[in-house]
């Protein structure tokens, strides 16, 4: 479901992006996508599995012009939890305003 809901994700606005000479594409995914585990198989299979995807669009649409970044999110995400979503709405902001690494973790 992961790496599908992408695929159909980047097909609806791609085609607007490669038409304009721009864009970005973000993906996010949980912590089992840089730090698989046995508890977290199914996850990190999925996710290791969209980030390859985005990787390769990366490679593929980055002399368009077209960002595509991922971001793995390691460990809770929510009000008052490790991670608040104000601050990976910041962090994802700046991947696509500033550019950057195509990997970013996002752990502390």
């Amino acid at each position: 479901m992961s790496v599908l809901g992408a695929i159909d994700s980047v097909q609806a606005v791609l085609p607007a992006m490669r038409e304009r000479g721009r864009g970005t594409l973000l993906f996010t995914t949980g912590g089992a996508a840089v730090a698989p585990s046995a508890a977290r198989a199914s996850s990190a299979i999925s996710y290791t599995a969209e980030v390859a995807y985005a990787r390769l669009l990366h490679e593929e649409l980055s002399p368009e012009g077209i960002r595509v970044a991922h971001t793995a999110i390691v460990g809770a995400l929510g009000p008052g939890l490790r991670h608040e979503p104000t601050t990976v709405a910041e962090l994802l902001w700046r991947q696509h305003a500033e550019g950057g690494d195509f990997q970013t973790a996002c752990a502390s």
